[in-house]
């Protein structure tokens, strides 16, 4: 599993980081975890463990690319921490099972990616600091306000979460003593109330809410029974020594107000004394102040008369100059508009002449032109011929391949064929699952045991060659067909073409489209219980599994199965495909199909069965275990084995490797056949 974000020397240089951490963690007696900016993905495995081991009271995994806890253990084992520290990670939740850090106190969430927070915080009941800055919180649990010791609360940037979105018992929390949250968040809030800090806006909350808020340091929190019964003599000695010094304190207060009134009463009258003062200065300056106004009105209008003026002058000036100017240019239009008229006309006598002289040029190009088309048009009557025989030849030509297409849709279509394609590849599949198992039974030295895979193996060869024989005979009656077709066909250019439409028509539209989508769960039971060639009759169902489970006897048949026995098989399948769903066992059959054409709609009853053999064979091979098929070549041990060897059944080799080959690599038999195996 990747813990890494960065790759090449960063990765070597975070990789290094991390061990040395997780090093010091081990040695250092300090209770402390640190392992932020590491780079890393995923916690590493065993982490929570060490800190159980280690009794570490803080956890520090800021500065990550965190998005779950899962990798590092069990949560339990953190029941001991009072700090833990995930800011700046990719935390999109947290998970239910934070209710067991019984002890925490600091819990640092901010700058994540969290959209809600686990409803267990009724449990953390140490928890004083909780900071979830930097998130998409929507809304806060209830179990935070049972909080009891939390004492600070850091929502800011939490743009979807408003002050009006918190449950109204927050304000019953006993020890909140700061609620931090953005001008946005509090924009219900007026301005002189957000002054006050955390107490004006949860006594305004409160408010909203016809709720009563009750200070911080007027509340009483509850006391222990023990205390409330034992009297203590000192503290009602402690408590008369201070009564007295109440009332000598009570004295000596007294005293200071009378001083402090006093000192009040002169500060007072030279208040008032400095108060006049600075009115009488403020009328001296108004008087000199509106004096200047009025000389400065004065000076200002005599400078706007004297450029009013010079404004006139230069405006006389400009308007003699512009009549001047356009009197030149009237006289320069005249002129230019003669010229204009002269050189038009010369232009007209030009234009004339080269008229004249190019409609001669072009009455003798026009008898040129008239001649060749005559010889292009000889031409062209000759390449027409030409191209209608080689029109014929092609028609011919690709009636060939129109039969060819017309013979690979019936092969693809035909449901006999399909059922075959798939009893091959899970037949292929058991042999190689066979060899893999061979070949890690040799590793171990297990020899005694290879005498069962060698009897399987021998049994599955065989019932592949006459699988395989069966394929053969298939195709060939599917070419007797074509033949048949084209003995009784009248003349048609589009025979094949026809054929080929309607061989398309008669496929089911939605099963040509779950033929991409077929559950290999579902393809082994049906091959298992011999009803594969029923698979394009529950084409409707499977884009939905709960309707597939529960198909009725009276659904198959009017699906087109029309055999009892074949609705038998094939509802048994679908049983125990149910109850291999349901359980959610994560072990696959041995039969993975690949994404084959189905055949049409058809009578189900019409159809061959599998053989008894293949079944029993099958069931056998339901306790090998399911390894890894794709095992490598032991010849060039790269290449993955793709060729089955007959008649041993060994799929050891690539198809490289196997030709020279006379003898098998595993079992030195004689090869009779090998049969290579196509990727689905």
């Amino acid at each position: 599993m990747p813990f890494f974000k960065k790759k090449g020397s960063d990765d070597h240089f975070y990789k290094s980081r991390l061990e040395h951490k997780l090093y010091l963690a081990r040695e250092n007696p300090e209770p402390c975890f640190d392992l932020s900016d590491c780079a890393l993905r995923d916690v590493p495995a065993g982490v929570f463990s060490l800190c159980k081991v280690f009794r570490k009271e803080s956890l520090y995994l800021q500065d990550n690319q965190l998005s779950s806890l899962e990798g590092g253990g069990n949560v339990k084992d953190l029941a001991m921490l009072t700090t833990l520290d995930l800011q700046n990670n990719n935390f999109l939740f947290l998970p239910e099972s934070f209710g067991f850090l019984i002890n925490i106190r600091m819990l640092f969430l901010n700058n994540n990616k969290l959209n809600s927070l686990p409803d267990c915080f009724d449990s953390l009941k140490q928890l004083q600091v909780l900071e979830v800055a930097q998130n998409k919180l929507r809304s806060i649990p209830l179990s935070l306000c049972k909080a009891l010791h939390l004492t600070k609360l850091d929502l800011r940037e939490n743009s979807d979460l408003t002050l009006r979105k918190l449950p109204p018992s927050i304000i019953e929390m006993p020890m909140l003593e700061t609620l931090l949250m953005d001008e946005s968040q509090l924009s219900c809030v007026p301005e002189n109330i957000v002054e006050k800090g955390t107490r004006g806006i949860l006594s305004f909350f409160a408010e909203e809410n016809g709720l009563e808020y009750i200070p911080l340091e007027e509340r009483q929190l509850p006391e222990s029974a023990d205390e409330g019964k034992v009297v203590n003599v000192f503290d009602t000695e402690k408590q008369q020594r201070g009564f007295k010094l109440l009332a000598h304190l009570a004295f000596q207060q007294s005293k200071l107000e009378k001083e402090v009134e006093r000192l009040q009463q002169q500060r007072e009258e030279e208040r008032r004394r400095l108060i006049l003062h600075l009115q009488e200065v403020e009328r001296n300056t108004d008087v000199m102040i509106t004096q200047l106004l009025l000389l400065s009105a004065q000076e200002r209008e005599q400078e706007r008369q004297e450029k009013l003026i010079r404004a006139q002058e230069e405006e006389q000036e400009l308007l003699a100059t512009m009549q001047q100017q356009q009197r030149d240019l009237q006289k320069h239009d005249v002129l230019d508009g003669m010229k204009q008229l002269v050189e038009e006309e010369m232009r007209q006598e030009r234009i004339m002449r080269e008229y004249e002289q190019c409609r001669v040029e072009m009455t003798s190009s026009l008898l040129c032109k008239e001649l060749e088309s005559s010889n292009m048009l000889l031409n062209a009557v000759d390449r027409h011929s030409s191209a209608q025989m080689e029109l014929v030849q092609r028609l011919q030509k690709d009636e060939e391949l129109q039969r060819a297409a017309v013979c690979s849709l019936l092969e693809r279509s035909d449901a006999r064929t399909w059922g075959l394609v798939q009893q091959v590849s899970l037949v292929e599949q058991q042999l190689a699952q066979l060899t893999a198992l061979e070949l890690q039974r040799r590793n171990h030295q297990l020899s005694e045991q290879l005498s069962d895979l060698a009897e399987k193996r021998t049994a599955l060869s065989s019932l592949l060659v006459h699988l395989l024989q069966e394929q053969s005979l298939r195709r060939e009656q599917l070419i007797h067909t074509l033949h048949e077709m084209e003995r009784h066909r009248q003349d048609s250019s589009d025979f094949w073409l026809h054929q080929y439409q309607r061989l398309l028509d008669s496929r089911p539209n939605r099963f040509i489209d779950k033929e991409r989508v077929l559950d290999p769960l579902l393809a082994n039971h049906l091959v298992l219980n011999g009803v594969v060639h029923c698979l394009p009759f529950l084409a409707q169902w499977m884009h939905d599994p709960d309707a597939l489970i529960n198909v009725t006897h009276a659904q198959l048949k009017a699906a087109g199965i029309r055999s009892d026995q074949d609705s038998y098989n094939v509802l048994r399948a679908l049983e125990l495909y149910a109850e291999e769903r349901e359980c959610a066992i994560q072990k696959l059959s041995c039969f993975n199909p690949p994404n084959l054409p189905s055949a049409p709609i058809e009578e189900a009853s019409a159809l061959p069965e599998p053989s008894t053999s293949s079944v029993a064979v099958l069931e056998t091979d339901e306790n090998i275990p399911k390894g890894i098929i794709e095992t490598e070549c032991v010849i060039c041990m790269e290449a993955a084995c793709d060729v089955i060897i007959l008649q041993c059944g060994h799929m050891c080799c690539c198809a490289k490797c196997c030709e020279p080959l006379i003898n098998c690599p595993m079992c030195r038999g004689d090869i009779e056949r090998k049969i290579r195996v196509r990727a689905a």
